[in-house]
């Protein structure tokens, strides 16, 4: 009877595990060094911080950005957080400046929007909803209590479910103001679909293909893979490959008509809600930089640099501001407000980037939301 060799398998087995993990280790080592070397090169060739420009406006910005953390429904908000210039509290709402009130029964406004609305750039005293509350508790007799319920990337729908959770815990308002337009658009620009929410694809995926998500995230976390996507031109982590706009602006055509009636169906469906619960509401149509004039010399710097990041982005946004302006429906009802021309004619910067608004800018949106609102309150 032969026996079987097994010191010679053993060490035959040992050998070949001792060259695998030799093999893996150097692989591995390898990576590591890679990825080391790509963040140095990101870091090195970085471009500066903030807007590179002589007449760029103050932007502020807190120390650390605030997390968002998974909220049902509406899929984020902002974690609490607190810096000087930026503070969240509990629910994700950011700290709103609101005189104290004498009556214990205020009137209340809720003011539902994205980070244009938020507030992002600007300090909690001088966003959107701070500077109408100061406006309001100066003009009226009534006191009146402002929420801002501003999120970052919101679009309209997940503006109008997150009033339906306020009216769910019988939370009632007896204003609401809705701030939309350009997350809709930003949304849809990189996705292709109308009346979804930013980067929905991520978490289909994360349903539908948990490891193939977890590959992705994973990706997106490389400076290797980050340094390599420099040399690719369109590259959309939404999309399964590489992003190619429209060979015309005319492309944008069926996507912008489709993105303005889902936007009419949720100031429809809005207006349901205010008539059966019993509270007034108004719509607010928001300005971007490609619907004001003039320009100024930062502004049109913004423009040129925002066409390099996202090719023709700019006519989808034109595309869409023709439409909702020769909308029917939209322009006969009486609680919508096309504000797209708003800031025309601002002498100083009204945008930091293509769509944020800085504090001045703010500042002339926020007096005319308060003008339309002293009318409804009294």
């Amino acid at each position: 009877m032969v026996s079987f060799p097994w010191s010679r398998f053993s060490r035959g087995s040992l050998s070949l595990l001792r060259s695998g993990w030799l093999l893996f280790g150097g692989v591995l080592a390898l990576f590591v060094a890679l990825e080391v070397t790509a963040a140095i090169s990101l870091r090195a060739f970085a471009p500066a911080a903030g807007p590179r420009h002589e007449q760029a406006p103050l932007v502020y910005k807190s120390s650390g950005a605030p997390q968002q953390e998974w909220h049902p429904y509406v899929y984020w908000r902002t974690r609490p957080f607190s810096s000087p210039n930026l503070n969240v509290g509990k629910g994700g709402l950011r700290r709103t400046w609101n005189a104290a009130p004498e009556d214990p029964a205020p009137h209340r406004v809720f003011m539902f929007g994205a980070s244009t609305l938020r507030g992002h750039g600007a300090r909690d005293d001088f966003t959107i909803p701070s500077l109408t509350s100061r406006i309001l508790a100066q003009e009226l007799d009534v006191p009146v209590v402002v929420t801002n319920l501003g999120q970052k990337g919101y679009v309209s729908t997940q503006d109008l479910i997150a009033l339906i959770l306020e009216l769910r815990k019988e939370n009632l308002p007896d204003v609401v103001v809705f701030y939309d337009g350009a997350m809709d658009i930003e949304a849809a620009y990189h996705s292709q679909v109308p009346g979804i929410t930013h980067y929905e694809s991520y978490r289909r995926h994360a349903f539908e293909a948990f490891e193939t998500a977890a590959l992705v995230r994973l990706a997106r976390r490389s400076s290797l893979v980050e340094l390599g996507l420099r040399y690719v031109t369109g590259w959309d982590w939404s999309l399964p490959g590489v992003w190619r706009p429209p060979s015309g602006p005319d492309g944008f055509a069926p996507l912008a008509a489709k993105l303005v009636r889902i936007y009419a169906a949720n100031v429809r469906i809005s207006e349901a809600l205010a008539d059966g619960y019993g509270f007034d509401i108004l719509h607010y149509w928001q300005p971007v930089i490609w619907s004001r004039e003039p320009l100024t010399s930062f502004e049109q710097w913004v423009v040129g640099d925002t066409d390099r990041q996202y090719p023709m982005m700019d006519s989808l946004f034109e595309e869409v501001y023709t439409r909702v302006e020769a909308n029917l429906e939209l322009n006969a009802n009486p609680r919508f407000v096309n504000a797209s021309n708003l800031l025309d004619g601002a002498e100083d910067p009204a945008f930091w980037d293509a769509i944020h608004t800085t504090e001045a800018g703010n500042a002339l949106i926020a007096a005319r939301i308060a003008e339309d609102l002293r009318e409804v309150l009294q």
